[in-house]
């Protein structure tokens, strides 16, 4: 019979190997089945409206309004690639924003370092709804060089809603919203928010108009254009009771794009409903929009 036998220390070598693989941890992955999936939230009441961002890391922030407290607040958690939540994050979330009323409907962008910022629909004022925002840092920390509970991006009078927004790719992002400040008209109003935790000087107090005629203009979408704008498409009323698509070209200069028409250029005016756009950037700081079309007078197309 032939033998042979490893020298002591490539023996022993072997039993670490061996002894590593059968006591590494095993790696939690992400449920399989439609019926379990990762709760991020389990807190109390109603956690609603959940948004989510890519962490730059294969996982992603998340944001939601939370009914745990006396009223909804603003809440965000991390998952890992991995599957997991993020373990040193606060169990159920931490608070972006605990301010008296109601704060609801959040959306979200990356930070381009691992975080995010967040804006929302609040109602702390008690006379409308404003826009407000917070940084969220990789870590899961509140920017500390932001406001406690958020920075005002628009009080104007009226109610304010309905908050979209795009990062611009130097850790700041620009917000735009619905706007009710002229009255029972609703208008579209875009603002840019600097990463140091400020509204942009170089842009008007409570935001930029996208377009200034008289309509009725609801549910603002945005899509970057190249490294100096975006562009921001609407559903407008003002050839057409029952809505058409326009778009407008806005510089992070804080003005409308002087090279475009004044109130924006007509995507679709077809007879009846034209209805909720939405935009998506090409590689030449164009973009492509889709929208809901009732031309044929009978179903959506």
């Amino acid at each position: 019979m032939l033998r042979s036998r490893l020298p002591a220390t490539h023996a022993a070598k072997l039993l670490g190997l061996l002894l590593s693989l059968t006591t590494t941890p095993a790696r939690a992955d992400w449920p399989t089945s439609p019926t379990v999936n990762l709760p991020v939230c389990t807190a109390a009441n109603n956690q609603i409206s959940p948004v989510l961002v890519t962490d730059l890391k294969g996982g992603a922030i998340i944001a939601w309004a939370d009914g745990r407290g006396a009223s909804f607040d603003v809440y965000a958690q991390h998952v890992t690639s991995a599957g997991n939540v993020d373990g040193t994050w606060p169990l159920d979330g931490v608070a972006l924003c605990t301010a008296p009323g109601t704060q609801g409907a959040p959306c979200i962008v990356s930070d381009a370092a691992g975080g995010a910022i967040v804006a929302w629909t609040d109602l702390r004022s008690g006379t409308g709804s404003d826009i407000y925002a917070q940084h969220l840092l990789a870590s899961g920390a509140i920017d500390a060089a932001w406001p406690v509970n958020g920075l005002p991006i628009c009080t104007a009078s009226g109610n304010q809603q309905n908050a979209v927004a795009i990062a611009d790719g130097a850790g700041r992002a620009v917000i735009v919203w619905q706007d009710f400040r002229a009255g029972t008209q609703s208008d579209v109003f875009a603002q840019h928010v600097r990463a140091s935790g400020i509204v942009d000087p170089l842009w008007p107090v409570n935001g930029l108009a996208a377009c200034s005629v008289v309509a009725n203009k609801t549910r603002p979408r945005l899509a970057p254009s190249g490294n100096s704008g975006v562009l921001v498409v609407w559903t407008d009323s003002r050839s057409d009771s029952s809505g058409d698509v326009y778009c407008q070209r806005l510089l992070l200069t804080g003005s409308a794009d002087p090279s475009w028409p004044a109130n924006g250029v007509a995507v679709c005016v077809a007879p009846n409903t034209q209805d909720l756009p939405e935009i998506a950037p090409d590689s030449s700081g164009g973009a492509l929009i889709v929208w809901e079309d009732k031309r044929n007078g009978v179903d959506f197309d």
